[in-house]
């Protein structure tokens, strides 16, 4: 039974890459009339581009995440990225890697909470400040 498939098998791939050959040789002859009649043309092919570019916004250029949520929630998910990579390479056998990984976790779960918190005190900072000063009821 084995036989009998692989000699169908090879029987396919011949008749599939005949067909695949005669298709190439006919578009060779259909590209090389093409090729003569632009021979009597003689300006060069141009690109046409705009003029003015459009102004994009390259993705680190953005100002997203600005308040205390995204910041905490980036902490949160670096410490789980950092927990997944240490069971992920303790479980293939390389420790040294795996405490890399926690420690890079951890480290960002550090910062992002840092930045959380200093948010958090900014903005009650300027509320007591504007309380203060009455400019808040």
């Amino acid at each position: 039974m084995r036989k009998v498939s692989v000699v169908l098998l090879v029987f396919l791939f011949t008749f599939v890459s005949a067909i695949v050959a005669s298709a190439q040789s006919d578009q060779g002859a259909s590209v090389q009339t093409t090729e003569s009649a632009q021979e009597g043309n003689t300006q060069p092919r141009t690109l046409r581009v705009p003029q003015r570019r459009r102004r994009r916004v390259v993705r680190g250029d953005r100002r997203r995440g600005r308040n205390l949520g995204t910041a905490y929630a980036r902490a949160g998910r670096s410490a789980g990225r950092g927990g997944a990579g240490f069971g992920r390479n303790m479980a293939r056998g390389r420790p040294g890697q795996a405490g890399r990984e926690l420690g890079r976790g951890m480290g960002d779960f550090g910062r992002n909470t840092g930045v959380g918190t200093a948010r958090v005190g900014r903005r009650i900072g300027r509320g007591a400040s504007n309380i203060f000063r009455g400019r808040r009821p």
